[in-house]
């Protein structure tokens, strides 16, 4: 099996919605999490989609705008900041802070995250990825608090997005009296970013033509189950007739960059020479290890999204995961799933993987991804946001 060393000489994601619109909004986007792992792609995505057709200002904390400035993002000089001290989830936060916010200034309030500090007056919208506060929880007191909060600022808020139809459908299932019907819950799905609309070289960090999967981890919460794929890789190794000679798993990502952390994965890791660890990448390097990968791995059990995935496919890389809800609405049949949630399973769909298949470049996974893309998402923003500016200014004449 020889792995190419440039994949897909060209990008065809499909069709572009129309999104051509001359109205603007002022809008608040609380980006306090604008660098932490799949809430801060996704609070970056979002600026990067809209910011030419939406006024934004950011709420951050301090020394946060400067590190925004540092990292040259293209919508830096697009956008205002204001800058608060107050901690996502503080009681400062969620007292205080609307206070100091000078919201006449404002048509809206979005939160990419799903907290609402009390006395937001005008509209306001939160986004909830998932309940894995809920469904995985790290601490015991977790799902209680977790279900306090979202029933009370599902309530007081505007308009609700969300990331999938797995999530929705969990939504809507656990809070439909606070949504008051299911109007109020809209699914727009996670983007592409340019760098991964644009073909990649393999990263040159790993020898040219060496085989490799490929484990993104935007974090180390225990849904990622990072040990269990250290366990299902140690397996894999001892089956020589089941995969290449030579085989790494190659690790990247926020989370990974904080392995050492814990201390008994990182001991697996760094006594393993198979594993190669290379933390926190940029998106451009990402893309590049997407490129020169037989596969990416997903251990996970419960995702929201899942961003990886479509990631994976934009480089023509297929996925091996286990049946989670969110990432079987992703897959195409270039993907292995594996039958249940055990590490048996997941490493035969490994085995199946190599068994099957004597190329690792697959142009086709780029089509269906247009809906992905960054320019189809500022349509479906400017659209609710319209729709809740131009409800509270009926409500502002009914006064």
């Amino acid at each position: 099996m020889e792995q190419q060393q440039t994949k897909l000489s060209s990008r065809d994601f499909g069709a572009v919605e129309d999104i051509s619109s001359d109205a603007e909004y002022r809008v608040l986007l609380d980006a306090r999490k604008i660098f932490d792992g799949g809430i801060g792609v996704y609070t970056r995505n979002i600026l990067a989609a809209c910011s030419d057709k939406i006024q934004y200002t950011l709420l951050v904390n301090p020394g946060q705008q400067e590190q925004i400035a540092r990292r040259k993002y293209s919508w830096y000089d697009k956008v205002d900041f204001i800058s608060d001290p107050a901690k996502i989830f503080s009681w400062d936060n969620y007292y205080n802070l609307s206070a100091r916010i000078p919201q006449e200034h404002f048509d809206l309030y979005h939160n990419p995250y799903f907290t609402l500090p009390r006395g937001i007056k005008i509209p306001s919208i939160i986004t909830i990825h998932d309940l894995i506060q809920i469904s995985h929880p790290e601490k015991f007191y977790y799902p209680i608090a977790a279900k306090l909060m979202l029933a009370n600022n599902i309530k007081r808020s505007s308009a609700v997005l969300t990331v999938s139809q797995t999530s929705a459908r969990i939504i809507k299932e656990s809070f439909l009296k606070q949504l008051r019907g299911e109007g109020k819950l809209s699914v727009i799905p996670n983007a592409l970013s340019k760098d991964f609309t644009q073909p990649a070289t393999r990263d040159s960090r790993l020898n040219a033509g060496a085989h490799y999967l490929l484990g993104v981890f935007s974090n180390l919460k225990p849904h990622k189950c990072l040990s269990e794929l250290l366990a299902v890789f140690e397996k894999l190794k001892k089956q020589k007739k089941s995969r290449p000679k030579g085989l790494k798993l190659v690790l990247a990502g926020l989370g990974i960059a904080d392995i050492t952390k814990d201390s008994n994965l990182f001991n697996i890791v760094a006594k393993n020479p198979d594993i190669i660890l290379l933390g926190r990448v940029s998106d451009s390097e990402l893309a590049s290890l997407y490129a020169g990968a037989d596969a990416l791995i997903l251990s996970s059990k419960q995702e929201g999204f899942c961003l990886p995935v479509i990631q994976a496919h934009a480089q023509g890389t297929a996925v091996i995961a286990r049946p989670v809800d969110a990432i079987k609405e992703l897959v195409s049949d270039y993907d292995y799933i594996a039958s249940d949630f055990s590490n048996d399973s997941l490493l035969k769909a490994i085995c199946k993987m190599y068994k099957e298949q004597d190329t690792f470049d697959h142009p086709e996974l780029l089509k269906g991804l247009a809906k992905y893309q960054l320019e189809n998402q500022s349509g479906k923003y400017l659209s609710i946001y319209k729709n809740l500016s131009s409800e509270n200014s009926r409500q502002d004449s009914a006064r």
